[in-house]
């Protein structure tokens, strides 16, 4: 219709709401992800089944916004799971004790910026859940403050290949779950992600000195340098 847009295309978008499928892509090329596998809404496995003891998380495949993830979907791998949970298809992953990272992106022109790592606080949960991501039970901190620069430039550099992989265009955010060796994974990808005034985009914008409407500044600027 010749309206322009601001978010990524629409393969992109899609891509990045199946959390199998990107996930396989990116591992495909050799970016960090957590072991995955992928269980039918009729309890069948593809690509094999995480082997018995295996601590993994059960998520919806096609979700966002920590839809459907509470820690009760924690679960120690065994031949009786995948009966456990019929009806809906779930991507499984083993389990990454750790710290959660968020990372926004930028695409100007031809031009990708990745800013610095936001930690999350969980405030003692494991995971950031449904409930905490609805009701903004989390709270933010540079990752830097907390990890070493060579952990924090691996990041980085995984987020630049994963948004160029996926094509990504305008904006967006790649998801880090980090063990205590400082390895990290790549969990979650959005191509609209939050930009309200409790997100990483926001905090990320305030650490670097910029004003909370700049984000939509940068944005709209993202958009246009497109067309």
């Amino acid at each position: 219709l010749g309206l322009r847009y601001t978010t990524s295309p629409s393969l992109s978008c899609a891509l990045a709401r199946n959390k199998y499928y990107f996930s396989t892509l990116l591992n495909a090329h050799k970016l960090p992800i957590p072991k995955s596998w992928l269980l039918t809404d009729k309890g069948d496995w593809i690509n094999g089944a995480p082997k018995d003891g295996t601590k993994v998380i059960c998520k919806p495949a096609s979700e966002s916004a920590s839809q459907g993830i509470s820690e009760s979907m924690i679960l120690t791998a065994s031949a009786e799971m995948g009966s456990r949970l019929l009806g809906a298809s779930y991507i499984v992953q083993e389990y990454i004790e750790g710290s959660e990272c968020e990372v926004p992106v930028f695409k100007i022109g031809e031009a990708v910026y990745v800013f610095p790592p936001i930690g999350i606080d969980l405030q003692g949960k494991r995971i950031l859940d449904e409930d905490a991501s609805e009701h903004n039970q989390y709270s933010f901190y540079l990752l830097s403050e907390c990890f070493t620069s060579e952990v924090v430039a691996a990041i980085q550099e995984a987020t630049k290949k994963a948004f160029c992989l996926l094509q990504m265009d305008v904006y967006g955010r790649i998801d880090f779950r980090i063990a205590p060796n400082g390895d990290a994974f790549i969990f979650d990808v959005s191509t609209t992600p939050y930009t309200t005034k409790h997100s990483s985009f926001a905090y990320a914008f305030n650490q670097l000195g910029f004003e909370y409407c700049d984000i939509y500044r940068a944005v709209i600027s993202a958009a246009l340098m497109r067309e």
